[in-house]
């Protein structure tokens, strides 16, 4: 059986530097349309203005790649079993929390409607399985460093006794916040906050660490699908090439959309 993925990303991507400050403004839209036989997975566009409308948008063309990854894992029957970032791939320090969903953010996202999963399929070719674990982690990295972020400029504003989230670097607001005359609401969530300040340190060094491998994951990414033809030789496998492109390429986009974001927000961590 043939399967076929239609796949575009335009994106404008506008980088200016200068003295003391930074502009980073992403614009585009991004178009899957995945099929296996004559089913169709998935037919769907998105368009996103700025940088705030990504996440949104990675979520919905997330979809597309959730439902290659379980058809492959479907299909590849002989193939090793799929596999799944914890948080302890993005740091081995944070194993002790994995069952922590106030700071365990993957582990929190299985329970959003739909739930967000880190899953990557493993196809039995060390190189292509490697790729598919990177993207998976870089998508992982970049989620888990966007909620830590976010929930603790929530914490921080509740343990100042503000009404009004704070901006900037979120060290600043951590900071600030601990120093601040307690309040009976401040008293609830200052330990909350003092943990969650912890973690912020080491995803903090993972984030920057991962971000600068983002174009070196891209350009491998691209070289396995070009290679695909002649790599991947397992007779049942090669039964399913097609699906198995359409899977990279989505883990290909994956990359570049969760890079994008990673590098906007880690300078929120200065300090961490």
């Amino acid at each position: 059986m043939n399967s076929r993925v239609t796949f575009a990303l335009a994106a404008l991507l506008i980088l200016a530097l200068a003295p003391g400050c930074s502009l980073f403004k992403v614009q585009g839209s991004g178009y899957v349309k995945a099929t296996y036989g004559d089913e169709t997975l998935v037919d769907k566009k998105v368009e996103f203005d700025s940088l705030e409308e990504l996440p949104g948008a990675m979520k919905e063309l997330g979809g597309a790649m959730a439902q290659t990854t379980e058809l492959l894992v479907e299909k590849l029957v002989e193939a090793p079993p799929p596999g799944e970032v914890k948080l302890a791939d993005i740091d081995p320090s944070l194993a002790q929390l994995e069952n922590d969903p106030t700071v365990n953010f993957l582990l929190a996202a299985k329970s959003l409607e739909p739930p967000i999963e880190f899953k990557y399929v493993q196809i039995g070719v060390p190189s292509y399985d490697e790729f598919f674990r990177k993207s998976a982690e870089l998508y992982a990295v970049m989620y888990q460093t966007k909620q830590t972020i976010h929930n603790l400029r929530i914490l921080a504003a509740t343990r100042a006794g503000q009404t009004q989230l704070p901006t900037g670097p979120v060290k600043n607001a951590v900071d600030a916040a601990l120093t601040a005359a307690m309040t009976p609401e401040g008293l609830q969530v200052d330990a909350k906050l003092r943990g969650l300040a912890n973690v912020a340190m080491t995803v903090a060094r993972s984030a920057r660490s991962t971000v600068t491998a983002v174009q070196e994951l891209i350009a491998a990414g691209q070289q396995l699908i070009a290679a695909a033809p002649s790599s991947i030789t397992n007779p049942k496998t090669v039964l399913h090439l097609d699906l198995i492109v359409q899977g990279l390429g989505q883990s290909l986009q994956m990359v570049g959309e969760s890079g994008k974001i990673l590098f906007e927000i880690v300078p929120d961590l200065a300090g961490f």
